[in-house]
């Protein structure tokens, strides 16, 4: 098959002369260099969500990965700890009939929740998982029964708010630590055919909530307010007709109806569903930052840029500051060249781009890929409320290395900046991405140094040893303390 080619702007042979790789800029010949292949992780979002259906739709599901998933439990500890929770519920995952021959997929089974008694789950620090298993436990099986939630980590005391005032209205008495936060204990309900959800502040309620009433015979949801993250329950929804559940949207002034149709005595109970699950975009736009940072062409394959995830759209933004977009086949995408310009873009829709976006413009913003370029990014409101402050961690490691950034109630603004020299420590505080992001400024700015570095096994267990791998070799500066 011929190349596909997507060509941002030109940019001048060799990136900045006279610099070197890591430290701001292209050496002359850096683009004859092989691309650098990295295989990112599948999607966690794609992959839990797919887990939780085929557990409680019952019958026997077949999941096909874009690359080697590994034995079960081995893809992060998000997912370990679903894995092994929805293990407790009956799931059984077995390797494909194929696996000797290259084939990636597993085989799942479960009895399905429609009996389901006395549960407790213990779900680590997966905010997805403990949303959608909220709601799950909240209606599923025996009504009457006595369910509770627990996590760890990052996740004790994170708050859900308006799911559990949503699941009170719907008749289950919610008791947790402290009011929305987990962990959580309640008596499960009959589901009823209507459900309310009021100011949403993550995506992942109104997908627990659809999830939900799929799985309970339909209904509707009204959801008041705008969604965070929407492309979220897109995917959701595109999971669930997967199962052969029919989502049907309605959008009024200020409110998304959501009309879902399902027989557990139909599609649900045939058990017969299979699923793709495409490689990690999030993942993936954290390996093509890596390369353009150290000139670098990386290359991801099985990323889907019209599937279901919104995160794709990072191939737009790399192309709109001027990287080089190559497809050699079909949802294999190459990243290389150099950035020109920083961005003015609202992340409403995909925060989860934001803490690679925002260390490439560090970079832009000390000029590291030439002429120095500031950046503003709105539609950061959410990110607060995840595994860290988002939003006033980032901010605060931009100031500590010499930009002057500055950010708001949802708002971030990086202006032009002067590199430090001195050593900098900057601590990941138990967040992945902020591990993430943090690499990714380390790569330009050799003084600083990565605490904390070990959360990326929550959902990239080989993220430093990639990150060495694109930059050509060990980075003494990130080694733990």
């Amino acid at each position: 098959m011929d190349e596909e080619f997507t060509r941002g702007q030109e940019r001048p042979k060799g990136g900045v002369p006279g610099a070197q790789i890591g430290a701001g800029g292209a050496p002359e010949g850096v683009m004859s260099l092989p691309p650098v292949l990295v295989s990112v992780p599948f999607s966690k979002s794609i992959l839990q969500r797919s887990l939780l259906a085929a557990a409680w739709a019952g019958g026997e599901t077949m999941l096909t990965f874009p690359t080697d998933p590994g034995p079960p439990g081995s893809q992060g500890a998000d997912v370990a700890d679903l894995i092994l929770a929805l293990g407790a519920l009956g799931l059984g995952i077995r390797p494909g009939p194929g696996r000797a021959s290259g084939e990636r997929t597993w085989q799942l089974s479960a009895p399905g929740f429609s009996c389901l008694g006395n549960v407790t789950l213990a779900l680590g620090e997966s905010g997805t998982a403990a949303r959608f298993c909220t709601a799950a436990l909240a209606f599923a099986g025996i009504p009457g029964s006595i369910r509770s939630v627990a996590v760890s980590g990052s996740m004790l005391g994170r708050r859900s708010d308006a799911l559990i005032v949503s699941l009170r209205a719907a008749g289950c008495d919610v008791q947790g630590a402290a009011s929305g936060a987990w962990p959580l204990g309640f008596d499960s309900v009959s589901m009823p055919r209507e459900l309310r959800l009021e100011n949403a502040s993550s995506s992942q309620e109104v997908s627990a909530l659809l999830f939900a009433l799929a799985f309970q015979g339909g209904g509707q949801l009204t959801v008041q307010g705008p969604i965070p993250s929407r492309p979220y329950v897109t995917m959701t929804c595109a999971v669930l007709d997967m199962f052969g559940v029919g989502i049907e949207q309605d959008r009024t002034a200020g409110c998304h109806v959501y009309d879902v149709r399902s027989d557990p005595a139909g599609d649900l109970a045939e058990g017969q569903h299979a699923l793709t699950i495409e490689a990690d975009a999030s993942a993936a736009a954290v390996a093509w930052a890596a390369g353009l940072i150290c000139s670098r062409p990386v290359e991801v394959s099985q990323v889907v840029r019209q599937g279901m995830q919104g995160d794709a759209r990072i191939l737009a933004l790399l192309q709109d500051s001027g990287a080089e977009l190559i497809s050699p086949r079909a949802h294999s995408w190459r990243v290389q060249g150099t950035l020109s310009k920083g961005w003015q873009v609202d992340l409403s829709d995909t925060p989860d781009l934001a803490p690679p976006l925002v260390a490439l413009a560090g970079c832009l913003a000390l000029g590291h890929f030439g002429k120095p370029r500031a950046s503003r990014f709105t539609g950061l409101g959410t990110l607060q409320g995840k595994e860290s402050p988002r939003l006033t961690v980032l901010c605060e490691a931009l100031n500590r290395i010499g930009i002057a950034a500055q950010s708001g109630a949802d708002w971030l603004e990086i202006p032009i900046g002067q590199a430090v020299t001195d050593p900098v420590e900057l601590s990941a505080c138990g967040d992945h991405r902020m591990a993430f992001a943090f690499g990714l400024l380390a790569l330009a700015v050799p003084s600083i140094r990565v605490l904390g570095r070990d959360c990326v096994g929550k959902s990239w267990p080989t993220f430093w040893a990639d990150l060495d791998l694109i930059r050509g070799g060990p980075a003494p500066n990130t080694a733990p303390k």
